[in-house]
């Protein structure tokens, strides 16, 4: 059983059909969705959250390592500030809404680029 699991995850893999990336419409879609089943959208919630933790954990990370190289950093948020799930959906969706308005919206781009658009955006670096 454990040599047919690894064999389909292995397979999986190097067929590029594990693709982890979440998109604007897949935000879009959880915010709208309409189910009756709390486990469904429990589910949903669960991999969203996840997504957009890993994206922000990422981001902070990468900010870490330019502030030691003396590079530039992403965005600089303020010291009092700490970037949690439910901040970094407003954020998502703060964005999307922005680009909607000015036309640049594109459904299928990457949750976490719009993102890092937001943060860019409300925490500019001087």
């Amino acid at each position: 059983m454990k040599k047919l699991l690894f064999t389909i995850l292995f397979t999986l893999v190097l067929s590029g059909g594990a693709n982890a990336t979440i998109t604007n419409k897949d935000l879009l879609n959880y915010k709208n969705l309409k189910t009756n089943s709390e486990k469904e959208k429990e589910l949903h919630r669960n991999v969203i959250y996840s997504y957009l933790l890993g994206a922000g954990d990422s981001y902070l990370a990468t900010n870490a390592v330019l502030e030691i190289k003396g590079e530039k950093k992403l965005f600089c948020q303020p010291g009092e500030l700490t970037l949690n799930v439910e901040n970094l959906i407003t954020f998502a969706e703060e964005q999307i809404e922005m680009q909607k308005k000015d036309g640049t919206f594109i459904e299928e781009a990457p949750l976490s680029a719009t993102l890092l658009m937001r943060l860019k955006k409300i925490f500019p670096c001087k």
